[in-house]
């Protein structure tokens, strides 16, 4: 994924966790690389707010550079520069499991497009933890970027199964479609 938005300049996703419980998650992503200053902006909404996990009903963060700009349902934009900020840490994929048993599904049209659907599995285990992740990605036959990922996880904490895990779907697009991504003005003068 990482490369293929360098390689096409820019890119959006967004992300979606179904309800589970009673709460539900929706998070939009862009960046954009084409030029010499990397540029994101991300938002991310909770319904309700989940103030226990330091999220609001609605935060935000724009990273221009080394420039970063965030504000919350609760307050106003907060300005800092941050010189460690990079790529890695604009929310680019990353696969840190270990995946098996990848097989190819078959064609499925995803936003408009032949998709390949391949499938992989990934199992965790530590003294206390099992985690079983269930990964399903649409690839784009023509372009050959992601389109599409679906990650189902179940958890069982001493052999017994949390409640709570589940679905997360992230819809990829505006590959190499200019974004403008522009901090708060107080912030750009810090």
């Amino acid at each position: 994924m990482k490369e293929a938005v360098r390689a096409a300049g820019s890119g959006g996703w967004t992300i979606r966790v179904p309800g589970t419980g009673s709460w539900v998650l929706l998070s939009t992503f862009e960046i954009d690389v084409s030029g010499a200053v990397p540029r994101s902006h991300y938002v991310q909404h909770a319904r309700p707010p989940l103030t226990q996990l330091g999220l609001g009903r609605r935060d935000e963060r724009i990273v221009v550079g080394k420039r970063e700009a965030f504000r919350s349902t609760y307050g106003g934009w907060i300005c800092s520069v941050n010189s460690r900020v990079h790529l890695d840490e604009f929310k680019l994929v990353s696969l840190p499991l270990v995946l098996t048993n990848v097989v190819t599904v078959g064609e499925e049209q995803i936003a408009g497009a032949t998709a390949w659907h391949v499938r992989a599995h990934s199992i965790e285990k530590n003294s206390i933890d099992t985690i079983q992740t269930r990964l399903d990605f649409y690839i784009d036959e023509a372009t050959m970027l992601l389109l599409r990922r679906d990650q189902t996880t179940i958890v069982y904490k001493r052999g017994r199964r949390v409640p709570g895990t589940g679905m997360v779907r992230m819809n990829y697009s505006k590959y190499g479609v200019p974004i403008q991504i522009i901090l708060p003005e107080h912030c750009r003068a810090r």
